[in-house]
Protein backbone atom coordinates (compact mmCIF):
# COMPACT_ATOMS: atom_id res chain seq x y z
CA UNK A 1 0.00 0.00 0.00
CA UNK A 2 1.78 3.48 -1.03
CA UNK A 3 0.89 6.43 -0.53
CA UNK A 4 0.54 9.42 -3.35
CA UNK A 5 0.05 13.47 -3.29
CA UNK A 6 -1.47 15.53 -6.12
CA UNK A 7 -2.06 13.03 -8.67
CA UNK A 8 -4.47 14.05 -11.20
CA UNK A 9 -5.58 11.72 -14.46
CA UNK A 10 -7.65 12.72 -17.67
CA UNK A 11 -7.17 14.02 -20.68
CA UNK A 12 -9.07 17.72 -21.19
CA UNK A 13 -11.23 17.26 -24.02
CA UNK A 14 -11.94 14.12 -24.17
CA UNK A 15 -12.71 12.63 -20.41
CA UNK A 16 -12.86 14.78 -17.25
CA UNK A 17 -9.81 15.40 -15.76
CA UNK A 18 -9.15 15.63 -12.00
CA UNK A 19 -6.24 17.00 -10.12
CA UNK A 20 -4.72 16.72 -6.44
CA UNK A 21 -5.71 13.71 -5.60
CA UNK A 22 -4.07 12.25 -2.36
CA UNK A 23 -4.46 9.47 -0.45
CA UNK A 24 -3.05 5.71 -0.42
CA UNK A 25 -3.35 2.98 -3.57
CA UNK A 26 -2.67 -0.62 -3.81
CA UNK A 27 -3.21 -2.80 -6.47
CA UNK A 28 -1.85 -3.82 -10.17
CA UNK A 29 -2.67 -2.60 -13.62
CA UNK A 30 -5.58 -4.47 -13.68
CA UNK A 31 -7.22 -4.24 -10.22
CA UNK A 32 -6.87 -2.35 -7.08
CA UNK A 33 -7.98 -0.32 -4.09
CA UNK A 34 -7.23 3.04 -3.00
CA UNK A 35 -8.05 5.53 -0.56
CA UNK A 36 -8.70 8.95 -1.00
CA UNK A 37 -8.09 11.47 1.58
CA UNK A 38 -7.74 14.38 -0.60
CA UNK A 39 -7.69 18.40 0.17
CA UNK A 40 -8.28 21.13 -2.63
CA UNK A 41 -8.80 18.71 -5.22
CA UNK A 42 -10.59 19.51 -8.21
CA UNK A 43 -12.45 18.21 -11.45
CA UNK A 44 -12.78 19.99 -14.82
CA UNK A 45 -15.30 18.18 -17.63
CA UNK A 46 -15.83 21.24 -20.21
CA UNK A 47 -18.16 18.72 -21.71
CA UNK A 48 -20.28 19.14 -18.70
CA UNK A 49 -19.62 22.17 -16.50
CA UNK A 50 -18.70 25.96 -17.32
CA UNK A 51 -16.15 26.11 -14.19
CA UNK A 52 -13.81 24.34 -12.75
CA UNK A 53 -15.25 22.25 -9.68
CA UNK A 54 -13.05 22.47 -6.72
CA UNK A 55 -13.38 21.01 -3.28
CA UNK A 56 -12.09 20.88 0.33
CA UNK A 57 -12.13 17.22 0.79
CA UNK A 58 -12.61 14.25 -1.50
CA UNK A 59 -12.38 11.19 0.98
CA UNK A 60 -13.13 7.67 0.97
CA UNK A 61 -12.23 4.22 -0.17
CA UNK A 62 -12.56 2.93 -3.56
CA UNK A 63 -11.70 -0.08 -6.06
CA UNK A 64 -10.70 -0.26 -9.94
CA UNK A 65 -10.68 -2.96 -12.16
CA UNK A 66 -9.93 -3.14 -16.07
CA UNK A 67 -11.65 -5.57 -18.16
CA UNK A 68 -13.36 -6.10 -21.36
CA UNK A 69 -12.71 -3.45 -22.69
CA UNK A 70 -13.64 -0.94 -19.69
CA UNK A 71 -11.50 1.05 -17.07
CA UNK A 72 -14.45 0.65 -13.87
CA UNK A 73 -13.83 2.64 -11.17
CA UNK A 74 -16.12 2.59 -7.72
CA UNK A 75 -17.17 3.80 -4.31
CA UNK A 76 -19.90 3.24 -1.72
CA UNK A 77 -19.06 5.50 0.69
CA UNK A 78 -17.31 8.82 -1.39
CA UNK A 79 -17.37 12.57 0.51
CA UNK A 80 -17.19 15.73 -1.27
CA UNK A 81 -17.30 18.80 0.22
CA UNK A 82 -16.40 22.57 0.07
CA UNK A 83 -18.09 25.37 1.33
CA UNK A 84 -20.92 25.85 -1.41
CA UNK A 85 -22.04 21.87 -0.28
CA UNK A 86 -21.63 18.40 1.03
CA UNK A 87 -22.51 14.92 -0.35
CA UNK A 88 -22.24 11.22 0.56
CA UNK A 89 -21.89 9.73 -2.91
CA UNK A 90 -22.01 5.82 -3.94
CA UNK A 91 -20.56 6.16 -7.47
CA UNK A 92 -19.41 3.89 -10.18
CA UNK A 93 -17.71 5.54 -13.48
CA UNK A 94 -16.67 3.46 -16.63
CA UNK A 95 -14.67 4.89 -18.71
CA UNK A 96 -13.86 3.26 -22.24
CA UNK A 97 -10.18 1.92 -22.65
CA UNK A 98 -10.95 3.20 -26.68
CA UNK A 99 -11.96 6.30 -25.96
CA UNK A 100 -15.86 7.28 -25.85
CA UNK A 101 -17.80 8.81 -23.23
CA UNK A 102 -17.78 7.78 -19.27
CA UNK A 103 -20.82 5.71 -18.40
CA UNK A 104 -21.96 6.72 -14.99
CA UNK A 105 -23.78 5.36 -11.97
CA UNK A 106 -24.57 8.30 -9.09
CA UNK A 107 -26.52 8.07 -6.28
CA UNK A 108 -25.37 10.60 -4.19
CA UNK A 109 -26.90 12.50 -0.69
CA UNK A 110 -27.05 16.46 0.32
CA UNK A 111 -25.79 17.03 3.57
CA UNK A 112 -26.23 20.69 2.70
CA UNK A 113 -25.96 22.78 0.32
CA UNK A 114 -26.73 26.45 -0.76
CA UNK A 115 -28.71 27.02 -3.15
CA UNK A 116 -27.52 29.88 -5.18
CA UNK A 117 -24.42 28.35 -5.78
CA UNK A 118 -25.86 25.18 -8.10
CA UNK A 119 -25.60 26.86 -10.74
CA UNK A 120 -21.71 26.10 -10.44
CA UNK A 121 -22.53 22.35 -10.47
CA UNK A 122 -25.07 22.19 -12.97
CA UNK A 123 -24.22 20.40 -16.48
CA UNK A 124 -24.85 23.16 -18.42
CA UNK A 125 -22.72 22.59 -21.10
CA UNK A 126 -25.26 19.49 -22.05
CA UNK A 127 -28.76 21.75 -20.68
CA UNK A 128 -30.69 24.49 -22.92
CA UNK A 129 -29.00 27.72 -22.51
CA UNK A 130 -32.52 29.10 -22.11
CA UNK A 131 -33.19 27.04 -19.33
CA UNK A 132 -29.74 27.57 -17.95
CA UNK A 133 -29.88 31.44 -18.00
CA UNK A 134 -33.46 31.24 -15.95
CA UNK A 135 -31.81 29.26 -13.33
CA UNK A 136 -28.69 31.42 -12.81
CA UNK A 137 -30.84 34.60 -12.19
CA UNK A 138 -33.87 33.06 -10.28
CA UNK A 139 -32.05 30.68 -7.55
CA UNK A 140 -31.06 33.71 -5.12
CA UNK A 141 -30.34 32.11 -2.15
CA UNK A 142 -31.50 29.29 0.41
CA UNK A 143 -29.98 26.20 2.27
CA UNK A 144 -30.56 22.93 0.64
CA UNK A 145 -30.80 19.77 3.23
CA UNK A 146 -31.05 16.56 2.89
CA UNK A 147 -31.55 16.21 -1.27
CA UNK A 148 -30.12 13.46 -3.74
CA UNK A 149 -28.93 12.88 -7.05
CA UNK A 150 -29.06 9.99 -9.29
CA UNK A 151 -27.30 10.14 -12.49
CA UNK A 152 -27.26 6.33 -14.53
CA UNK A 153 -26.27 6.39 -17.96
CA UNK A 154 -23.66 8.21 -20.48
CA UNK A 155 -22.52 11.05 -19.84
CA UNK A 156 -22.95 12.21 -23.34
CA UNK A 157 -26.48 11.52 -23.16
CA UNK A 158 -27.68 13.50 -20.86
CA UNK A 159 -30.36 14.44 -20.31
CA UNK A 160 -31.66 11.59 -21.31
CA UNK A 161 -34.45 12.99 -23.43
CA UNK A 162 -35.22 9.64 -25.01
CA UNK A 163 -34.84 7.52 -22.18
CA UNK A 164 -31.51 6.36 -22.62
CA UNK A 165 -30.64 7.08 -18.33
CA UNK A 166 -31.80 8.68 -15.43
CA UNK A 167 -30.64 12.11 -14.12
CA UNK A 168 -33.08 12.86 -10.96
CA UNK A 169 -32.25 16.01 -8.63
CA UNK A 170 -34.19 16.69 -5.64
CA UNK A 171 -33.47 19.94 -3.46
CA UNK A 172 -35.28 20.55 0.21
CA UNK A 173 -34.68 24.18 -0.17
CA UNK A 174 -35.33 26.31 3.43
CA UNK A 175 -35.95 29.94 3.40
CA UNK A 176 -34.74 30.24 -0.25
CA UNK A 177 -35.32 33.14 -2.51
CA UNK A 178 -36.61 32.44 -6.25
CA UNK A 179 -36.41 35.15 -8.76
CA UNK A 180 -38.67 33.09 -11.14
CA UNK A 181 -39.27 36.46 -12.97
CA UNK A 182 -37.74 39.95 -13.32
CA UNK A 183 -41.45 41.11 -13.89
CA UNK A 184 -42.63 39.95 -10.80
CA UNK A 185 -42.23 40.24 -6.76
CA UNK A 186 -39.86 37.85 -5.69
CA UNK A 187 -40.86 35.14 -3.80
CA UNK A 188 -39.00 34.86 -0.33
CA UNK A 189 -38.53 33.05 2.63
CA UNK A 190 -39.33 29.46 0.61
CA UNK A 191 -39.19 26.35 2.24
CA UNK A 192 -40.22 23.98 -0.90
CA UNK A 193 -38.71 20.54 -2.92
CA UNK A 194 -37.47 21.75 -6.15
CA UNK A 195 -37.42 18.60 -8.31
CA UNK A 196 -35.14 18.23 -11.21
CA UNK A 197 -35.94 15.18 -13.85
CA UNK A 198 -34.49 15.74 -17.03
CA UNK A 199 -35.58 18.39 -18.85
CA UNK A 200 -38.15 19.38 -16.32
CA UNK A 201 -38.41 20.98 -13.13
CA UNK A 202 -41.36 20.96 -10.29
CA UNK A 203 -41.24 22.99 -7.29
CA UNK A 204 -44.03 22.08 -4.45
CA UNK A 205 -43.29 24.93 -1.85
CA UNK A 206 -45.00 24.33 1.90
CA UNK A 207 -44.27 27.97 2.80
CA UNK A 208 -42.81 31.25 1.50
CA UNK A 209 -43.49 34.43 0.90
CA UNK A 210 -45.18 36.99 -2.01
CA UNK A 211 -44.47 41.13 -0.45
CA UNK A 212 -46.07 40.04 3.00
CA UNK A 213 -48.65 37.19 1.49
CA UNK A 214 -48.13 33.54 2.39
CA UNK A 215 -47.57 30.88 0.40
CA UNK A 216 -49.76 27.56 0.52
CA UNK A 217 -49.85 24.38 -1.38
CA UNK A 218 -48.41 26.11 -4.06
CA UNK A 219 -46.56 24.25 -7.10
CA UNK A 220 -44.16 25.90 -9.79
CA UNK A 221 -43.56 23.97 -13.30
CA UNK A 222 -41.06 23.93 -15.81
CA UNK A 223 -42.25 20.98 -18.18
CA UNK A 224 -39.04 21.71 -20.90
CA UNK A 225 -35.67 23.79 -19.45
CA UNK A 226 -34.84 24.16 -23.40
CA UNK A 227 -38.30 26.20 -23.87
CA UNK A 228 -39.02 27.56 -20.20
CA UNK A 229 -42.44 28.36 -19.71
CA UNK A 230 -43.18 28.58 -15.95
CA UNK A 231 -46.70 27.62 -14.43
CA UNK A 232 -47.55 28.56 -10.81
CA UNK A 233 -50.78 26.96 -9.35
CA UNK A 234 -51.88 27.17 -5.59
CA UNK A 235 -53.13 29.36 -2.92
CA UNK A 236 -51.75 32.61 -1.01
CA UNK A 237 -53.16 33.88 1.84
CA UNK A 238 -52.71 37.62 2.87
CA UNK A 239 -53.88 41.04 2.77
CA UNK A 240 -56.26 42.08 0.22
CA UNK A 241 -54.24 45.37 -0.39
CA UNK A 242 -50.96 43.43 -0.97
CA UNK A 243 -52.44 40.78 -3.04
CA UNK A 244 -54.16 43.94 -5.39
CA UNK A 245 -50.86 45.36 -4.90
CA UNK A 246 -48.82 42.57 -6.57
CA UNK A 247 -51.42 42.54 -9.51
CA UNK A 248 -50.97 46.23 -10.10
CA UNK A 249 -47.05 46.37 -10.07
CA UNK A 250 -46.67 42.75 -12.19
CA UNK A 251 -47.67 42.75 -15.86
CA UNK A 252 -51.15 41.97 -15.65
CA UNK A 253 -51.24 45.61 -14.31
CA UNK A 254 -51.98 46.53 -17.94
CA UNK A 255 -54.96 44.19 -17.94
CA UNK A 256 -56.08 44.97 -14.48
CA UNK A 257 -54.82 47.92 -13.59
CA UNK A 258 -57.88 50.11 -14.04
CA UNK A 259 -59.82 48.40 -11.37
CA UNK A 260 -56.71 47.81 -9.03
CA UNK A 261 -55.56 51.36 -9.30
CA UNK A 262 -59.12 52.37 -8.56
CA UNK A 263 -59.48 50.32 -5.30
CA UNK A 264 -58.10 50.10 -1.77
CA UNK A 265 -58.45 46.34 -0.42
CA UNK A 266 -58.84 45.86 3.48
CA UNK A 267 -59.03 42.86 5.46
CA UNK A 268 -57.26 39.04 5.18
CA UNK A 269 -58.20 36.93 2.19
CA UNK A 270 -57.25 33.71 0.10
CA UNK A 271 -56.53 33.88 -3.65
CA UNK A 272 -56.16 30.90 -5.63
CA UNK A 273 -53.48 31.34 -8.55
CA UNK A 274 -52.91 29.76 -12.22
CA UNK A 275 -50.46 31.66 -13.51
CA UNK A 276 -47.98 30.97 -16.66
CA UNK A 277 -45.08 32.96 -17.66
CA UNK A 278 -43.23 32.63 -20.11
CA UNK A 279 -39.69 32.84 -20.00
CA UNK A 280 -37.61 32.55 -23.43
CA UNK A 281 -38.27 35.02 -26.55
CA UNK A 282 -39.41 32.05 -28.81
CA UNK A 283 -42.43 30.86 -26.93
CA UNK A 284 -46.01 30.62 -28.59
CA UNK A 285 -47.75 31.29 -25.32
CA UNK A 286 -48.19 34.22 -23.61
CA UNK A 287 -48.54 35.15 -20.14
CA UNK A 288 -51.82 34.79 -18.71
CA UNK A 289 -53.28 35.29 -15.21
CA UNK A 290 -56.47 33.73 -13.87
CA UNK A 291 -57.78 32.71 -10.77
CA UNK A 292 -60.16 32.70 -7.64
CA UNK A 293 -60.17 36.12 -4.79
CA UNK A 294 -61.71 34.61 -1.91
CA UNK A 295 -63.52 37.31 -0.15
CA UNK A 296 -64.24 37.06 4.00
CA UNK A 297 -65.74 40.21 5.16
CA UNK A 298 -63.33 42.24 3.27
CA UNK A 299 -63.33 46.19 2.25
CA UNK A 300 -63.14 47.89 -0.83
CA UNK A 301 -63.13 51.98 -1.39
CA UNK A 302 -63.39 53.40 -4.77
CA UNK A 303 -60.29 56.25 -4.49
CA UNK A 304 -60.94 59.78 -4.16
CA UNK A 305 -64.63 58.95 -4.33
CA UNK A 306 -66.02 57.76 -1.20
CA UNK A 307 -67.76 54.49 -1.86
CA UNK A 308 -66.83 52.01 -0.32
CA UNK A 309 -68.47 48.21 0.12
CA UNK A 310 -67.44 46.67 3.97
CA UNK A 311 -67.82 43.25 4.86
CA UNK A 312 -67.95 41.39 1.40
CA UNK A 313 -68.10 37.91 1.46
CA UNK A 314 -68.48 35.65 -1.57
CA UNK A 315 -65.66 34.93 -4.43
CA UNK A 316 -64.36 36.86 -7.46
CA UNK A 317 -62.85 35.29 -10.17
CA UNK A 318 -60.29 36.37 -12.84
CA UNK A 319 -59.04 35.50 -16.40
CA UNK A 320 -56.43 37.16 -18.45
CA UNK A 321 -59.83 39.62 -20.19
CA UNK A 322 -62.01 39.67 -17.07
CA UNK A 323 -63.38 39.84 -13.63
CA UNK A 324 -66.72 38.16 -12.11
CA UNK A 325 -68.46 37.72 -9.10
CA UNK A 326 -71.97 36.53 -9.18
CA UNK A 327 -74.17 37.13 -5.56
CA UNK A 328 -71.52 37.80 -3.31
CA UNK A 329 -72.52 39.57 -0.13
CA UNK A 330 -71.84 43.25 1.58
CA UNK A 331 -72.47 46.08 2.89
CA UNK A 332 -73.09 49.45 1.55
CA UNK A 333 -73.70 52.47 3.67
CA UNK A 334 -73.81 50.06 6.46
CA UNK A 335 -77.25 48.31 4.92
CA UNK A 336 -76.80 44.76 3.34
CA UNK A 337 -76.71 44.05 -0.16
CA UNK A 338 -76.08 41.83 -3.35
CA UNK A 339 -72.75 42.14 -5.60
CA UNK A 340 -72.58 41.33 -8.59
CA UNK A 341 -68.62 42.30 -10.79
CA UNK A 342 -68.48 41.19 -14.56
CA UNK A 343 -66.51 42.32 -17.05
CA UNK A 344 -68.02 44.35 -20.55
CA UNK A 345 -65.83 43.14 -23.25
CA UNK A 346 -67.52 45.46 -25.83
CA UNK A 347 -68.07 48.58 -23.66
CA UNK A 348 -64.82 47.97 -22.18
CA UNK A 349 -65.49 48.11 -18.80
CA UNK A 350 -65.42 46.14 -15.48
CA UNK A 351 -68.52 46.92 -13.92
CA UNK A 352 -69.49 46.25 -9.86
CA UNK A 353 -73.70 46.55 -9.29
CA UNK A 354 -74.97 46.66 -5.74
CA UNK A 355 -78.64 46.02 -5.09
CA UNK A 356 -80.38 46.86 -1.92
CA UNK A 357 -82.69 48.76 0.75
CA UNK A 358 -79.65 51.26 0.99
CA UNK A 359 -80.32 54.89 2.63
CA UNK A 360 -79.10 56.98 -0.07
CA UNK A 361 -81.73 60.09 0.30
CA UNK A 362 -80.89 60.27 3.96
CA UNK A 363 -76.92 59.74 3.28
CA UNK A 364 -77.21 63.04 0.62
CA UNK A 365 -80.13 65.04 2.69
CA UNK A 366 -79.36 64.79 6.09
CA UNK A 367 -78.63 68.06 8.06
CA UNK A 368 -79.81 69.81 4.75
CA UNK A 369 -83.04 71.63 4.08
CA UNK A 370 -83.95 68.61 1.50
CA UNK A 371 -84.36 66.19 4.42
CA UNK A 372 -87.98 67.44 4.98
CA UNK A 373 -88.52 67.67 1.17
CA UNK A 374 -87.48 63.98 0.33
CA UNK A 375 -87.66 60.94 3.12
CA UNK A 376 -87.49 57.43 3.54
CA UNK A 377 -86.03 54.60 2.16
CA UNK A 378 -86.16 52.47 -0.62
CA UNK A 379 -84.40 49.52 -2.77
CA UNK A 380 -81.44 51.41 -4.79
CA UNK A 381 -78.97 49.43 -7.37
CA UNK A 382 -75.70 51.33 -7.18
CA UNK A 383 -73.36 50.59 -10.66
CA UNK A 384 -69.85 51.23 -10.49
CA UNK A 385 -68.30 51.28 -14.21
CA UNK A 386 -64.39 51.28 -14.60
CA UNK A 387 -62.82 51.79 -17.96
CA UNK A 388 -60.37 49.78 -19.33
CA UNK A 389 -56.77 51.49 -19.16
CA UNK A 390 -55.33 52.27 -22.58
CA UNK A 391 -52.07 52.84 -21.53
CA UNK A 392 -50.40 51.95 -18.24
CA UNK A 393 -51.07 54.35 -15.16
CA UNK A 394 -53.68 56.08 -17.32
CA UNK A 395 -56.66 57.70 -14.93
CA UNK A 396 -59.40 55.67 -16.20
CA UNK A 397 -63.00 56.64 -17.03
CA UNK A 398 -65.26 55.57 -13.99
CA UNK A 399 -69.01 56.15 -14.36
CA UNK A 400 -71.42 55.61 -11.07
CA UNK A 401 -75.27 55.21 -11.91
CA UNK A 402 -78.07 54.69 -9.31
CA UNK A 403 -81.51 54.00 -10.01
CA UNK A 404 -84.26 53.65 -7.71
CA UNK A 405 -88.61 52.99 -7.98
CA UNK A 406 -88.45 55.07 -5.23
CA UNK A 407 -91.40 53.24 -3.37
CA UNK A 408 -90.84 53.89 0.70
CA UNK A 409 -89.31 57.09 -0.30
CA UNK A 410 -91.45 60.47 -0.05
CA UNK A 411 -91.43 63.77 -2.09
CA UNK A 412 -92.91 66.40 -0.39
CA UNK A 413 -93.52 68.98 -3.69
CA UNK A 414 -96.10 70.33 -5.47
CA UNK A 415 -97.27 68.37 -8.51
CA UNK A 416 -95.48 66.99 -10.79
CA UNK A 417 -92.57 66.18 -8.69
CA UNK A 418 -93.77 64.66 -5.63
CA UNK A 419 -95.30 61.81 -4.74
CA UNK A 420 -96.33 59.66 -1.38
CA UNK A 421 -94.39 57.10 0.37
CA UNK A 422 -96.04 54.02 -1.33
CA UNK A 423 -96.10 55.11 -4.99
CA UNK A 424 -93.17 53.85 -7.55
CA UNK A 425 -91.72 56.73 -9.52
CA UNK A 426 -88.32 55.41 -11.71
CA UNK A 427 -85.32 57.46 -10.93
CA UNK A 428 -82.07 57.35 -12.50
CA UNK A 429 -79.13 59.24 -11.59
CA UNK A 430 -75.67 58.70 -13.46
CA UNK A 431 -72.37 60.42 -12.80
CA UNK A 432 -69.88 59.90 -15.56
CA UNK A 433 -65.82 60.67 -15.36
CA UNK A 434 -65.82 60.51 -11.70
CA UNK A 435 -61.82 60.70 -12.35
CA UNK A 436 -61.72 63.72 -14.17
CA UNK A 437 -62.89 67.15 -13.50
CA UNK A 438 -65.23 67.87 -15.49
CA UNK A 439 -68.58 65.75 -14.53
CA UNK A 440 -71.42 65.31 -15.49
CA UNK A 441 -74.91 64.08 -14.27
CA UNK A 442 -77.38 62.16 -16.55
CA UNK A 443 -80.68 62.84 -14.50
CA UNK A 444 -84.15 61.08 -15.24
CA UNK A 445 -87.19 61.49 -12.72
CA UNK A 446 -90.22 59.35 -14.38
CA UNK A 447 -91.40 61.74 -17.32
CA UNK A 448 -91.07 64.58 -15.58
CA UNK A 449 -87.86 65.37 -15.21
CA UNK A 450 -84.81 64.91 -18.10
CA UNK A 451 -81.34 66.72 -18.50
CA UNK A 452 -77.73 66.82 -18.40
CA UNK A 453 -75.73 69.15 -15.71
CA UNK A 454 -72.39 69.60 -14.82
CA UNK A 455 -70.90 68.87 -11.33
CA UNK A 456 -68.03 71.10 -9.91
CA UNK A 457 -65.83 69.51 -6.99
CA UNK A 458 -64.68 72.20 -4.18
CA UNK A 459 -62.30 71.70 -1.30
CA UNK A 460 -65.29 71.57 1.33
CA UNK A 461 -68.55 71.39 -1.05
CA UNK A 462 -70.35 69.93 -4.02
CA UNK A 463 -72.04 72.56 -6.77
CA UNK A 464 -74.30 71.74 -9.38
CA UNK A 465 -73.66 74.15 -12.59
Amino acid sequence: RDSFRDVGFGTAGRSPVVRQLQGSITGTPRAGALWLNSRQASVQDDALFRDVLSFDAIEGEAAWNSRQGLFTISSDNLRIANDDLELQARVTVAVPETGGSPIVDLDADFVRGKLRRIRHYLPARVMPQSGVRWLDSSLVSGEIEQGSIVVQGRLDQLPYDNGEGVLRVSLPVKNATLDYSPDWTQITRLDADVNFTGRSMDVHSSSGFIRSAKLARVHAQIKDLERPDLTIRGRVNGQLDVMLTEMDSSPVGDVYGAFVERVTGRGPTGLDLDIVVPLHKASSRELAVAGNIHLKGNSLLIKDDDISLDNIRGRLAFTPDDFSGSGLEARLLDTPVTVDVWTDARAGTTNIRSRGPVDLIGQYTQQSALADVINGRSEWEVLLSIGRLESRYQVPDVDLGLSSMLEGIAVNLPAPFGKPQGETRPLKVTVTRLAHPDRLIHLSYSDVIRGVMALEFRQQATGLE
